[in-house]
């Protein structure tokens, strides 16, 4: 039970963090997400050849590459929306050539980074510029 109020916490957190009404995440049937399976796939191949270097494999980061995912992350990016990470990323990342990742690129970082904090996935791709 305790292991169960933890991962109710962690995806609330995760709607509140990614400007995701609390209350319409829990009405919405499973596949209503803002990303499919296939982006965050892409975005986890993505993380895992640009960003792991900084950020970890696991998302939790390393001197001054913030974590991006668990409590950490969700404490930082409380009350800031998708549009927000994804501006972020297409603006400073990688921190060693900002601006260098094709919308594309960075539409399924922002998916594989909602996957790994909970967020479910849906049946069309709504994150990018155009949605954000």
């Amino acid at each position: 039970m305790r292991g169960l109020k933890a991962l109710l916490l962690v995806s609330g957190a995760v709607a509140a963090a990614l400007g995701i009404a609390i209350a319409t995440a829990q009405s919405q049937p499973a596949g209503n997400g803002v990303y499919t399976a296939d982006q965050a796939a892409i975005g986890q191949t993505t993380f895992l050849t640009v960003c792991a270097k900084c950020h970890q494999a696991n998302l939790q980061g390393s001197f001054e590459a913030p974590p991006l995912a668990g409590a950490n992350f969700m404490s930082a990016w409380r009350g800031r929306s998708t549009a927000d990470l994804y501006n972020k990323i297409a603006t400073s990342m990688p921190a060693d050539n900002p601006r260098s990742l094709s919308d594309q690129a960075v539409e399924s970082l922002v998916a594989f980074i909602l996957r790994q904090n909970g967020a479910p996935a849906g049946a069309t791709a709504q994150i990018g510029r155009a949605h954000v």
